[in-house]
């Protein structure tokens, strides 16, 4: 699905760029892939698919390191 029509991103985008940057804030990764530079429409709604894949992420890594415990 495309998150910023402008810049035609896709939510599959955003998702690997979360994956692929542990640790960097939400405004890094629209800074990285240019959502919401243009009209800004797209902003708050990729802004909440990087906070909800970040907390999965967390989540994840949590059940890991317990699993490994």
């Amino acid at each position: 699905m495309f998150v910023c029509l402008c810049k035609g991103i896709t939510d599959q985008q955003i998702a690997d760029t979360v994956k692929n940057s542990k640790g960097v804030s939400c405004k890094d990764i629209c800074q990285k892939l240019k959502v919401g530079s243009d009209c800004g429409c797209c902003l708050s709604e990729a802004q909440s698919l990087i906070e909800q894949l970040g907390h999965k992420q967390e989540r994840e890594s949590q059940v890991q390191q317990t699993s490994h415990s």
